[in-house]
C-alpha cells in the first residue's frame, strides 16, 4: 500500500507573533515610564514658597528686607514634612540660618538680638544655607521634620528674621 504524501502544511500565521511581540513591547513601555515618574526627581522650585527680598536701595532696616509668606508675613505656619524652599528675589545675598547653638555664629547672633528668644529649643533641627548667602535668583529648600517654633536669620542683615512653625 502506497502512502499518499503529506500535505504540506501551511505556514502559521506571523500575525499571532506579532501580536505577541507587540503586547510585551507595549507592557515594557508602560513599565518603564511608571518606574520613571515614582523615580524622577522634581525640577525648579518645590515646596512652600519663601520670598528673601530687599529694596532697591539696599538692606538696611527690617522695613526694606526681610522674608516673606505667601500672605506678606515672616511667619509661617506648615505640616511636619514639609519642605520650605527659601528663593532670593532681592538684589543682595542672603542667608537662612536656624538660631541654634550648633551654628558656628549662634552666640553673636544672640548678642546682635539676630535670635530674640534666646534660639530655638534644644533637639530641633538646624538649617543654614551657608556663610557665602544665596544670590538672586537662588533658592535653599529644607524639609522640617520635627515639629516645633523655628526662628532664624540673616548672618549678613541681623534684622531680616523669620519663623516658621512646624506641627
Amino acid at each position: 500500500m502506497e502512502q499518499a504524501p503529506k500535505p504540506v502544511e501551511a505556514p502559521k500565521p506571523k500575525s499571532k507573533n506579532m501580536l505577541l511581540a507587540i503586547i510585551i513591547v507595549v507592557i515594557l513601555v508602560v513599565v518603564g515610564i511608571g518606574v520613571y515618574i515614582i523615580t524622577m526627581k522634581p525640577t525648579g522650585t518645590s515646596g512652600t514658597p519663601v520670598s528673601i527680598w530687599d529694596g532697591s536701595s539696599g538692606c538696611t532696616n527690617s522695613s526694606n528686607c526681610g522674608y516673606k509668606n505667601s500672605t506678606g508675613g515672616s511667619i509661617l505656619r506648615i505640616a511636619t514634612g514639609t519642605t520650605v524652599t527659601w528663593t532670593n528675589t532681592g538684589t543682595q545675598p542672603h542667608t537662612v540660618t536656624a538660631c541654634v547653638s550648633t551654628n558656628p555664629q549662634f552666640s553673636s547672633a544672640v548678642t546682635n538680638l539676630a535670635c530674640p528668644s534666646g534660639g530655638n529649643a534644644s533637639g530641633l533641627s538646624n538649617f543654614d544655607s551657608g556663610s557665602n548667602g544665596i544670590v538672586h535668583g537662588g533658592t535653599y529648600s529644607y524639609t522640617f521634620t520635627i515639629a516645633g517654633n523655628y526662628s532664624y536669620y540673616c548672618e549678613f542683615h541681623t534684622w531680616m528674621q523669620g519663623t516658621i512653625i512646624v506641627s
